[in-house]
């Protein structure tokens, strides 16, 4: 076990988050990465039914005897509202809510005891983020985009930058990118 603020909030042996890709990760991937020690994430699609979110949750939390987490799109969630609800009733330890605001849903997830986390692929979106009522932890994600020559980092975070986010846990990720060798 490797023991950090995170993997003790969280609940888990290492500071590892899956990645909430919808239409890929759902629960037998979430699984796996939480019983490595991890913590699973099941990825929800604007398309997803609510019926996908209890299925998956069922699948990732082994019958509520591990922790998982859910990602969703806010952008998607302000035309159906029925997906934050069907996350709610899963009960995962961590809800992720990315590309858009996420004020209108921290109170609600906070409130049933779930920790709210967001993915931000510039500054001024994980500042926003940071300000919204009650947003304890903020995940940031470093986006990169392949070019024919090499990845380039489209978000770096300086020191000073990091100081805005004194208040929660900043969680940083790469991606693995393939090159045209030729």
């Amino acid at each position: 076990m490797l023991h950090t603020e995170l993997t003790e909030y969280l609940g888990i042996r290492f500071p590892i988050l899956g990645a909430p890709m919808a239409g890929v990760a759902h629960g037998r991937l979430a699984r796996a990465v939480t019983e490595a020690g991890g913590l699973g994430m099941i990825g929800v699609g604007s398309t997803d039914g609510v019926d996908l979110v209890g299925r998956e949750a069922a699948v990732a939390s082994d019958a509520n005897r591990l922790p998982f987490g859910i990602g969703l799109m806010a952008w998607a969630l302000e035309r159906r509202p029925e997906l934050l609800e069907a996350t709610i009733a899963a009960r995962p330890t961590l809800v992720s809510v990315s590309f858009g605001s996420l004020a209108a849903y921290v109170g609600p997830l906070h409130d049933v005891g779930i920790v709210v986390a967001s993915q931000a692929q510039d500054l001024p979106t994980a500042i926003t983020a940071v300000g919204a009522p009650g947003a304890a932890n903020l995940r940031i994600e470093p986006v990169q985009q392949a070019r024919a020559t090499g990845p380039a980092a489209l978000f770096d975070l300086t020191d000073d930058q990091l100081r805005v986010f004194r208040h929660g846990q900043v969680l940083s990720h790469g991606v693995v990118v393939e090159t045209d060798a030729g």
